[in-house]
């Protein structure tokens, strides 16, 4: 997984769009997609932060998968549902 966009290129860019540019223009200036600059136009308009979110998977959800049941690092096992043990592969 690659790591997240700087947070001097966020502020960058969205100091951009407050001071009239449109999210595309914004993005093609700063080299991001046009998605990126509207989801963190959106984000700080929601949560009031443009931070990046964690990436990866919780402690909670790491651990071997096998047939419909799940193997915590704690030896004990995990009943799933077929759907969520498909979602996982």
């Amino acid at each position: 997984m690659g790591q997240p966009l700087s947070m001097d290129l966020r502020r960058r860019l969205l100091a951009a769009i407050d001071e009239g540019m449109s999210c595309r223009a914004a993005a093609a200036r700063f080299g991001v997609a046009p998605a990126t600059a509207i989801r963190w136009r959106a984000q700080r308009r929601d949560t009031g932060s443009f931070a990046p979110k964690p990436q990866g998977a919780t402690r909670a959800h790491v651990g071997l998968r096998n047939g419909g049941r799940t193997f915590s690092q704690s030896g004990k096992r995990v009943r799933t549902s077929r759907l969520q043990s498909c979602a996982w592969r």
